[in-house]
């Protein structure tokens, strides 16, 4: 338990989806409320999955595809844990959306 948060870990989808998560989550705060955070999850998604492939060092053609597949896979997932924690949030507040 030494290395509990490394770089190895954020490079990781789940770390990766973490760190989109919280980027878009204090951003937000910072925007106008009718901007979609969807935007933000996407911008923040391109950054950190290019980030993914300068760290992984893969420029070959394979390299290069699967960082672009894992940018959209990245930002599901981002969107996912968004849209979830804003229902749970929301059903316990007892808040709309």
């Amino acid at each position: 338990m030494n290395d509990f948060i490394s770089i190895e870990i954020l490079g990781t989808i789940a770390g990766c989806s973490a760190i989109i998560t919280l980027l878009t989550q204090i951003s937000k705060k910072f925007l106008p409320e009718k901007f979609d955070t969807k935007w933000l999850a996407l911008i923040f998604s391109v950054i950190i999955g290019g980030l993914r492939i300068i760290y992984v060092g893969q420029y070959d053609f394979a390299g290069i595809v699967s960082g672009v597949i894992n940018i959209f896979v990245l930002l599901g997932v981002s969107i996912g844990i968004y849209e979830v924690g804003t229902s749970v949030v929301n059903k316990i507040t007892g808040g709309s959306k």
